[in-house]
Protein backbone atom coordinates (compact mmCIF):
# COMPACT_ATOMS: atom_id res chain seq x y z
CA UNK A 1 0.00 0.00 0.00
CA UNK A 2 1.41 3.35 -0.98
CA UNK A 3 -0.48 5.64 1.37
CA UNK A 4 2.30 8.21 1.37
CA UNK A 5 2.22 8.63 -2.38
CA UNK A 6 -1.55 8.90 -2.54
CA UNK A 7 -1.30 11.99 -0.33
CA UNK A 8 0.88 13.80 -2.88
CA UNK A 9 -1.57 14.08 -5.79
CA UNK A 10 -1.35 16.97 -8.23
CA UNK A 11 -4.25 18.71 -9.96
CA UNK A 12 -4.70 18.48 -13.72
CA UNK A 13 -6.06 16.13 -16.35
CA UNK A 14 -4.75 13.14 -18.26
CA UNK A 15 -6.16 10.44 -20.47
CA UNK A 16 -5.76 6.76 -19.75
CA UNK A 17 -4.00 4.55 -20.66
CA UNK A 18 -1.21 6.95 -19.79
CA UNK A 19 1.48 8.15 -22.19
CA UNK A 20 4.63 8.28 -20.07
CA UNK A 21 7.71 6.26 -21.10
CA UNK A 22 8.75 5.67 -17.49
CA UNK A 23 5.41 3.96 -16.88
CA UNK A 24 4.74 2.28 -20.23
CA UNK A 25 8.28 1.61 -21.51
CA UNK A 26 10.19 1.02 -18.29
CA UNK A 27 13.33 -1.14 -18.26
CA UNK A 28 11.46 -3.35 -15.82
CA UNK A 29 9.55 -4.76 -18.80
CA UNK A 30 12.77 -5.60 -20.67
CA UNK A 31 14.61 -7.62 -18.02
CA UNK A 32 13.17 -10.95 -19.15
CA UNK A 33 11.87 -13.90 -17.11
CA UNK A 34 13.04 -14.33 -13.54
CA UNK A 35 15.21 -17.39 -12.96
CA UNK A 36 14.22 -20.17 -10.57
CA UNK A 37 14.48 -18.94 -6.98
CA UNK A 38 15.36 -21.15 -4.03
CA UNK A 39 13.25 -19.81 -1.18
CA UNK A 40 12.07 -22.53 1.23
CA UNK A 41 9.62 -21.24 3.80
CA UNK A 42 10.47 -20.79 7.46
CA UNK A 43 8.24 -22.47 10.08
CA UNK A 44 5.24 -20.54 11.42
CA UNK A 45 2.60 -21.10 14.08
CA UNK A 46 -0.80 -19.62 14.90
CA UNK A 47 -0.45 -16.42 16.94
CA UNK A 48 3.35 -16.49 16.96
CA UNK A 49 4.66 -13.03 16.06
CA UNK A 50 8.32 -13.94 16.35
CA UNK A 51 8.07 -16.81 13.86
CA UNK A 52 6.01 -14.65 11.51
CA UNK A 53 8.64 -11.92 11.56
CA UNK A 54 11.34 -14.48 10.71
CA UNK A 55 9.13 -15.92 7.97
CA UNK A 56 8.59 -12.52 6.33
CA UNK A 57 12.23 -11.49 6.60
CA UNK A 58 13.38 -14.72 4.98
CA UNK A 59 11.13 -14.04 2.00
CA UNK A 60 12.47 -10.48 1.78
CA UNK A 61 16.02 -11.85 1.72
CA UNK A 62 15.07 -14.08 -1.22
CA UNK A 63 13.44 -11.20 -3.08
CA UNK A 64 16.38 -8.87 -2.51
CA UNK A 65 18.60 -11.38 -4.28
CA UNK A 66 16.14 -12.36 -7.01
CA UNK A 67 15.10 -8.84 -8.01
CA UNK A 68 18.67 -7.52 -7.84
CA UNK A 69 19.83 -10.28 -10.17
CA UNK A 70 16.95 -9.68 -12.56
CA UNK A 71 17.25 -5.90 -12.78
CA UNK A 72 21.03 -6.16 -13.05
CA UNK A 73 20.43 -7.51 -16.56
CA UNK A 74 19.23 -4.07 -17.66
CA UNK A 75 21.54 -2.02 -15.48
CA UNK A 76 19.00 -0.92 -12.88
CA UNK A 77 20.39 -0.87 -9.30
CA UNK A 78 18.15 -2.59 -6.80
CA UNK A 79 19.18 -1.69 -3.22
CA UNK A 80 17.66 -4.08 -0.69
CA UNK A 81 14.34 -3.46 0.97
CA UNK A 82 13.68 -4.20 4.63
CA UNK A 83 10.57 -5.28 6.52
CA UNK A 84 9.20 -3.75 9.70
CA UNK A 85 6.27 -4.81 11.85
CA UNK A 86 3.50 -3.21 13.87
CA UNK A 87 1.05 -4.90 16.23
CA UNK A 88 -1.67 -2.29 15.77
CA UNK A 89 -2.44 0.48 13.27
CA UNK A 90 -0.32 3.58 13.86
CA UNK A 91 1.41 6.40 12.04
CA UNK A 92 4.18 5.03 9.85
CA UNK A 93 6.16 6.89 7.20
CA UNK A 94 4.26 10.02 8.22
CA UNK A 95 0.91 8.48 7.27
CA UNK A 96 -1.89 7.18 9.48
CA UNK A 97 -2.49 3.48 8.88
CA UNK A 98 -5.75 3.06 7.01
CA UNK A 99 -8.41 0.53 7.96
CA UNK A 100 -8.25 -2.63 5.88
CA UNK A 101 -4.54 -2.27 5.11
CA UNK A 102 -2.28 -5.18 6.08
CA UNK A 103 0.99 -3.78 4.73
CA UNK A 104 2.42 -0.40 3.79
CA UNK A 105 5.52 0.55 1.79
CA UNK A 106 7.60 3.61 2.68
CA UNK A 107 9.72 4.80 -0.28
CA UNK A 108 11.83 7.15 1.86
CA UNK A 109 13.05 4.25 4.00
CA UNK A 110 12.94 1.50 1.35
CA UNK A 111 10.95 -0.43 3.92
CA UNK A 112 7.51 -1.89 4.20
CA UNK A 113 5.64 -2.58 7.41
CA UNK A 114 3.37 -5.54 8.07
CA UNK A 115 0.48 -5.40 10.51
CA UNK A 116 0.76 -8.44 12.78
CA UNK A 117 -2.86 -8.47 13.91
CA UNK A 118 -5.06 -11.44 14.71
CA UNK A 119 -6.35 -11.56 11.16
CA UNK A 120 -2.87 -12.29 9.81
CA UNK A 121 -1.68 -14.44 12.70
CA UNK A 122 -4.73 -16.71 12.61
CA UNK A 123 -3.81 -18.33 9.29
CA UNK A 124 -0.02 -18.55 9.17
CA UNK A 125 0.18 -21.64 6.99
CA UNK A 126 -1.73 -20.40 3.95
CA UNK A 127 -0.01 -18.34 1.27
CA UNK A 128 -1.62 -15.02 2.14
CA UNK A 129 1.36 -13.75 4.17
CA UNK A 130 3.74 -14.77 1.38
CA UNK A 131 1.60 -12.89 -1.14
CA UNK A 132 1.37 -9.83 1.11
CA UNK A 133 5.17 -9.75 1.45
CA UNK A 134 5.72 -10.18 -2.29
CA UNK A 135 3.11 -7.50 -3.07
CA UNK A 136 4.69 -4.91 -0.79
CA UNK A 137 8.07 -5.73 -2.26
CA UNK A 138 6.51 -5.07 -5.65
CA UNK A 139 6.14 -1.44 -4.54
CA UNK A 140 9.86 -1.43 -3.78
CA UNK A 141 10.54 -2.58 -7.34
CA UNK A 142 8.27 0.20 -8.60
CA UNK A 143 10.12 2.72 -6.47
CA UNK A 144 13.59 1.70 -7.60
CA UNK A 145 12.58 1.66 -11.28
CA UNK A 146 11.06 5.15 -11.06
CA UNK A 147 7.49 4.00 -11.57
CA UNK A 148 6.14 5.28 -8.26
CA UNK A 149 7.49 8.78 -8.70
CA UNK A 150 6.47 9.01 -12.35
CA UNK A 151 2.97 7.92 -11.43
CA UNK A 152 2.55 10.29 -8.51
CA UNK A 153 3.60 13.23 -10.70
CA UNK A 154 1.06 12.48 -13.39
CA UNK A 155 -1.56 15.21 -13.66
CA UNK A 156 -4.95 13.93 -12.55
CA UNK A 157 -8.43 15.30 -12.37
CA UNK A 158 -11.07 14.06 -9.96
CA UNK A 159 -11.46 11.04 -7.75
CA UNK A 160 -12.22 8.62 -10.59
CA UNK A 161 -8.83 9.19 -12.22
CA UNK A 162 -7.12 9.13 -8.84
CA UNK A 163 -8.57 5.72 -8.07
CA UNK A 164 -7.78 4.36 -11.50
CA UNK A 165 -4.21 5.49 -11.12
CA UNK A 166 -4.01 3.76 -7.74
CA UNK A 167 -5.42 0.56 -9.23
CA UNK A 168 -2.76 0.54 -11.94
CA UNK A 169 -0.06 0.74 -9.27
CA UNK A 170 -1.64 -1.85 -6.97
CA UNK A 171 -2.49 -4.35 -9.71
CA UNK A 172 1.03 -4.06 -11.05
CA UNK A 173 2.40 -4.84 -7.58
CA UNK A 174 0.12 -7.89 -7.51
CA UNK A 175 1.50 -9.00 -10.86
CA UNK A 176 5.10 -8.49 -9.69
CA UNK A 177 4.28 -10.58 -6.63
CA UNK A 178 3.14 -13.27 -9.04
CA UNK A 179 6.44 -13.07 -10.94
CA UNK A 180 8.42 -13.81 -7.80
CA UNK A 181 6.04 -16.45 -6.45
CA UNK A 182 6.07 -18.23 -9.79
CA UNK A 183 9.86 -18.29 -9.77
CA UNK A 184 10.01 -19.55 -6.18
CA UNK A 185 7.10 -21.98 -6.42
CA UNK A 186 9.06 -25.21 -6.83
CA UNK A 187 11.18 -24.47 -3.77
CA UNK A 188 8.10 -24.03 -1.57
CA UNK A 189 7.15 -27.71 -1.88
CA UNK A 190 3.49 -26.75 -1.74
CA UNK A 191 0.61 -28.78 -3.19
CA UNK A 192 -1.26 -27.21 -6.09
CA UNK A 193 -4.29 -26.99 -3.80
CA UNK A 194 -2.54 -24.22 -1.84
CA UNK A 195 -2.18 -22.12 -5.00
CA UNK A 196 -5.81 -22.71 -5.89
CA UNK A 197 -6.82 -21.58 -2.40
CA UNK A 198 -4.71 -18.43 -2.73
CA UNK A 199 -6.44 -17.57 -5.99
CA UNK A 200 -9.80 -18.26 -4.38
CA UNK A 201 -8.96 -15.84 -1.56
CA UNK A 202 -8.23 -13.17 -4.16
CA UNK A 203 -11.84 -13.32 -5.28
CA UNK A 204 -13.00 -12.26 -1.80
CA UNK A 205 -13.37 -8.47 -1.57
CA UNK A 206 -13.63 -7.52 2.09
CA UNK A 207 -14.83 -3.95 1.59
CA UNK A 208 -16.84 -4.34 -1.60
CA UNK A 209 -14.41 -2.29 -3.64
CA UNK A 210 -10.83 -3.38 -3.10
CA UNK A 211 -10.03 -1.03 -0.18
CA UNK A 212 -12.42 1.68 -1.30
CA UNK A 213 -11.86 0.97 -4.99
CA UNK A 214 -8.12 1.64 -4.95
CA UNK A 215 -6.75 -1.89 -5.39
CA UNK A 216 -8.86 -3.31 -8.21
CA UNK A 217 -11.66 -5.83 -8.46
CA UNK A 218 -11.14 -9.38 -7.20
CA UNK A 219 -11.27 -10.66 -10.76
CA UNK A 220 -8.57 -8.25 -11.93
CA UNK A 221 -6.37 -8.92 -8.89
CA UNK A 222 -6.49 -12.63 -9.68
CA UNK A 223 -5.90 -12.00 -13.39
CA UNK A 224 -2.81 -9.84 -12.95
CA UNK A 225 -1.34 -12.14 -10.30
CA UNK A 226 -1.84 -15.11 -12.59
CA UNK A 227 -0.17 -13.30 -15.49
CA UNK A 228 2.92 -12.70 -13.39
CA UNK A 229 2.93 -16.17 -11.83
CA UNK A 230 2.65 -18.03 -15.12
CA UNK A 231 5.03 -15.86 -17.15
CA UNK A 232 7.59 -15.04 -14.42
CA UNK A 233 8.24 -11.98 -16.58
CA UNK A 234 7.52 -8.37 -15.53
CA UNK A 235 6.83 -7.59 -19.18
CA UNK A 236 3.36 -9.01 -18.56
CA UNK A 237 2.81 -6.55 -15.67
CA UNK A 238 2.49 -3.34 -17.70
CA UNK A 239 -0.79 -2.17 -16.20
CA UNK A 240 -0.16 1.35 -17.52
CA UNK A 241 -0.70 0.20 -21.09
CA UNK A 242 -3.83 -1.79 -20.21
CA UNK A 243 -7.30 -0.62 -21.11
CA UNK A 244 -9.64 0.52 -18.36
CA UNK A 245 -11.69 -2.69 -17.88
CA UNK A 246 -8.52 -4.65 -17.06
CA UNK A 247 -7.65 -2.23 -14.26
CA UNK A 248 -11.13 -1.74 -12.87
Amino acid sequence: MRALLLSLLLVGGTAYPVDDPVLTGNLLYRAGPMADVDCPEKPVAVGNRDLTRKYVRSIVDCMNTAWSDLMGRVGVPMPPATAGFVNRPQVRCGVTWRQGIQGQYCPADRRFDVLLDQRLLATPRDLSTFLLTAHEYGHHVQHMTGILWAEVNLPTFGQAEELERSRRIELQAECLAGVFMGSAWRSLNRPSADLRELRRMMTVDDDGGGINGSHGSPRNRKSWFTRGFESRDARTCNTFSANEPRVG
